[in-house]
């Protein structure tokens, strides 16, 4: 099969789609930072699992939660990701712990 062209535009759109998402993440939950490593896999893990069940059962997983699809469950684990990685950029970890840097 061959695989058809993801054009820079589309990538840009869902860019812009995971910027309003984290925002709304952000409203909804507030700032506060993940305060862990094993923080940020845990909740990327949990996203990472609904994808899997919506994935291996669509049908039963959109009873259960009125909009899920492969798509959002992507999305959910980008935003989980992105958090994630904004926290390890602002060194809020060794800020928390008031560990040293070398």
């Amino acid at each position: 099969m061959e695989r058809k062209i993801v054009h820079k535009i589309d990538v840009i759109n869902g860019l812009k789609d995971l910027e309003i998402e984290v925002a709304k993440r952000l409203d909804e939950k507030g700032n506060g930072a993940f305060v862990s490593n094993h923080e940020i896999l845990g909740c990327i893990t949990e996203e990472y699992w609904e994808l899997i069940e919506a994935v291996h059962n669509p049908k039963l997983y959109l009873k259960i939660t009125n909009d899920a699809s492969i798509k959002n469950e992507l999305l959910d684990i980008a935003v989980a990701a992105i958090f994630g990685y904004v926290c390890l950029k602002a060194d809020i970890f060794n800020e928390q712990n008031n560990i040293q840097k070398d």
